[in-house]
């Protein structure tokens, strides 16, 4: 997964393009779910290779049109020029399924698994510059509006 200064510049291009061809912009934040759970209770061994599976399976699932990136402690954010925020919903949700079936083990050799929380802001309804759609997106994860979570 990129960093968050080339997520910045790419999604700047990608909201200039937005403007100029008058298309959707997806902007979206992924949060995991528990994370200091995961290293308090598994290791911070395991709690790594989950975030490097995790920036695996985005960045398979996202290569086109689309930006993803490391934002924070257990956040992604993914950019997803010409989609609506239903679309990228819908395409984050199926990385969640697929990331929901695997087993992570932990430093004393328990298995465990994890899921994500979803939030998503859509240009130019939600915002027009970047950091508009972050709090959006953001806001959206904080109250859950466009969350998909999944049983721990």
């Amino acid at each position: 997964a990129a960093n968050r200064l080339k997520l910045t510049q790419e999604l700047g291009q990608f909201l200039r393009l937005a403007e100029h061809h008058n298309q959707f912009l997806c902007l979206a934040i992924l949060n995991i779910d528990h994370f200091k759970q995961v290293n308090d209770q598994y290791g911070y061994a395991a709690g790594d290779e989950v975030l490097r599976r995790l920036g695996g399976l985005l960045q398979r699932s996202f290569q086109n049109l689309e930006v993803v990136a490391r934002w924070g402690d257990a956040e992604f954010a993914v950019g997803m020029y010409g989609m609506t925020k239903d679309d990228g919903i819908k395409r984050l949700a199926e990385v969640l399924e697929t990331l929901r079936q695997r087993v992570f083990t932990g430093t004393d050799d328990t298995k465990f698994q994890v899921t994500f929380s979803i939030g998503a802001a859509q240009y130019p309804e939600d915002g027009i510059d970047l950091q508009t759609l972050y709090k959006a997106a953001d806001k959206a994860l904080q109250l859950g509006t466009s969350r998909y979570t999944g049983c721990g």
